[in-house]
């Protein structure tokens, strides 16, 4: 006997609320995608950096070399649960130390929060943003553009400062359960403080900060 042809289940249609939330969701994994420590790509000794699991790491490098991205983009990393490695606890605190407020506000503000801690492009095969290299994209560079910030804003929870307008800021706390810690090296360091990881950036003013880190 001749078969009739099998039903096919009516799909229901969707609503415009429905439309809009899977837009909604399909944007925000795009942003994601595009997130500064998905794109970043380290140097074969930066990756080193990233890898060692030593208690103490000394960074040296020379101007540009990449030495701050690095050791930042580690900062980031831990906190945002991001280590490939696994080197740190799932929540806890880091503690960021620089020359002076000055310097907490133009440089360690900048590398974890703003956009630019590194440059991107899109690849010439793939198509795909990625970071940029000056050794190989050279002749690209206008076609570049300054990477998201290595911590996105979803992430934090609350900020207190110092003086706001300067990016002087104080602490961070952020939604994986890290909280981080500013301070300039001309005060006297805090003493009895616990902390899973200490980013001592560049030289600092009052040299007792590092045993006490320690």
């Amino acid at each position: 006997p001749k078969r009739s042809p099998p039903k096919i289940p009516k799909i229901p249609a969707i609503t415009q609320h429905e439309q809009n939330k899977i837009r909604e969701l399909h944007n925000e994994l795009k942003s994601r995608e595009l997130e500064g420590l998905n794109l970043y790509q380290p140097s074969p000794m930066q990756d080193q950096i990233h890898q060692c699991k030593a208690s103490e790491i000394l960074v040296i490098g020379g101007n540009r070399s990449g030495k701050s991205l690095c050791t930042f983009v580690e900062d980031a990393r831990c906190v945002c649960n991001k280590d490939p490695y696994k080197k740190y606890p799932d929540k806890g605190t880091l503690v960021v130390i620089g020359k002076d407020w000055r310097h907490i506000g133009l440089v360690a503000y900048a590398m974890l929060f703003k956009p630019g801690a590194f440059r991107i492009i899109k690849d010439a095969t793939t198509g795909e943003w990625r970071t940029y290299s000056p050794e190989t994209d050279a002749d690209r560079r206008s076609e570049s553009r300054p990477a998201p910030p290595l911590i996105p804003e979803r992430l934090i929870k609350s900020t207190s400062w110092v003086l706001k307008s300067a990016n002087y800021i104080q602490s961070c706390e952020l939604h994986t359960g890290w909280t981080i810690y500013f301070f300039s090296s001309e005060g006297d360091p805090v003493q009895g403080f616990q902390t899973d990881r200490c980013h001592i950036d560049e030289d600092i003013n009052n040299e007792n900060w590092v045993p006490e880190m320690q």
